[in-house]
C-alpha cells in the first residue's frame, strides 16, 4: 500500500486563483442545496439521527474510496488522538444546531450558524502564523455577514424563538469554527485530508447516534425521497465536497476559504424558492451583491 497521500503543505497563497474560486462556489453551492432537501428529509426523519446517517454514509464512501486508490489510512503519531477530538466536538456541534433550530426561527439559527467565518479569522489570528485578520478583510466579512443578515431576515418566519435556541445556534458556528482552525494547526503535519475527514465522520457517529436517541423522538421512515437525500447529503456533501474543502484548508488561509462559506445560506435561499417555491426577493438580490463584495475584500487583502 502507499504509505499515504501527501499533506499538500506546499502551497498557501494570501488570496484564492480563479479555479479555487469556482471550487469554492461550487462546494458552498452544494451546501446550499442542502437546506432545502434537508427540510424535505425531515418529514421522514428525526434530525439528528439523519446527521448520524449522513457520518456513516460518508465515512463509507471515504473507505472505499481509501481502498479503490490503494490509500492508507494510518496516520502519523500523535494523529488518532487528535481525530478523535475533531469527531467529538463535529459531533457535538451538530447537535447543538440541530435542538438549537428546533428552539429557535429558522431563519435566525441559519444566521448565528453563519458567524462561523467570524470566529475562525479570530481564532485564525489568534493561534495561525501567517493569518492575520487586518481592517479590510474585518470589514469585508462584516459586509458578507450583513448580507446573510439581509437574506435571512426576510425569509418568513416559521417556528419559535428562544434565546437559548439562539445561544445552541451560535455555539455551533463556534464549534465550526473550532474544527476548521484545529485542522489546520494540528492535522496538516500529520495526516492527509482523506485521513483527517475520514476519523472525523467515523468518530463522530456515535456522538450523533447517541445523541439522536437522548434528545429527540426518533422518527425514520425510508422513503425513496429521503433515500435520495440521505445519499446526497452522505456521499455527495459529507464525503466529496467535504474532502475538497478539507484538501484546500491544507493549501489555503483558513480565515479567506471561511469566508466563502457565506455563499451557502444565500444559495440554501435560491435553491428553497426553486424546489420549496419559497419567495425570491428583492432583499435576496441585494443579499447576493452585499456577499460578494464582502468576499472580494477578504480575498485580495
Amino acid at each position: 500500500m502507499k504509505s499515504q497521500v501527501s499533506l499538500e503543505t506546499t502551497k498557501e497563497s494570501i488570496g484564492l486563483d480563479l479555479r479555487t474560486v469556482t471550487i469554492m462556489i461550487i462546494i458552498c453551492s452544494a451546501w446550499g442545496l442542502n437546506h432545502p432537501l434537508t427540510k424535505m428529509a425531515y418529514v421522514d426523519i428525526s434530525p439528528i439521527l439523519a446527521a448520524a446517517i449522513r457520518s456513516l454514509l460518508a465515512t463509507a464512501g471515504l473507505l472505499i474510496y481509501c481502498l479503490t486508490r490503494d490509500i492508507s489510512l494510518k496516520m502519523e503519531p500523535g494523529g488518532q488522538l487528535h481525530v478523535m477530538v475533531l469527531g467529538l466536538v463535529f459531533g457535538i456541534e451538530f447537535v447543538f444546531f440541530y435542538v438549537g433550530i428546533d428552539m429557535t426561527l429558522a431563519s435566525r439559527g441559519a444566521v448565528l450558524l453563519y458567524s462561523q467565518p467570524f470566529f475562525t479569522a479570530l481564532m485564525a489570528h489568534l493561534f495561525l502564523a501567517g493569518d492575520n485578520l487586518n481592517w479590510i478583510r474585518l470589514m469585508g466579512l462584516v459586509l458578507a455577514f450583513f448580507g446573510i443578515a439581509v437574506v435571512m431576515g426576510d425569509t418568513p418566519a416559521n417556528g419559535r424563538h428562544s434565546l437559548m435556541g439562539d445561544f445552541f445556534c451560535l455555539t455551533a458556528g463556534f464549534l465550526w469554527a473550532g474544527t476548521t482552525i484545529y485542522i489546520r494547526k494540528f492535522m496538516v503535519s500529520r495526516a492527509s485530508a482523506v485521513q483527517t475527514l475520514f476519523y472525523e465522520l467515523l468518530y463522530s457517529f456515535p456522538v450523533l447516534l447517541a445523541a439522536a436517541f437522548l434528545f429527540e423522538h426518533v422518527r425514520f421512515d425510508p422513503t425513496m425521497q429521503l433515500i435520495s437525500i440521505l445519499l446526497y447529503q452522505g456521499l455527495g456533501v459529507a464525503c466529496i465536497s467535504y474532502l475538497i474543502f478539507i484538501g484546500l484548508l491544507y493549501r489555503y488561509r483558513a480565515s479567506t476559504l471561511a469566508a466563502f462559506t457565506f455563499i451557502a445560506p444565500v444559495t440554501g435561499v435560491v435553491f428553497s424558492g426553486l424546489i420549496l417555491t419559497e419567495p425570491l426577493t428583492l432583499y435576496l438580490w441585494l443579499g447576493v451583491v452585499l456577499v460578494s463584495a464582502g468576499l472580494w475584500l477578504v480575498n485580495n487583502n
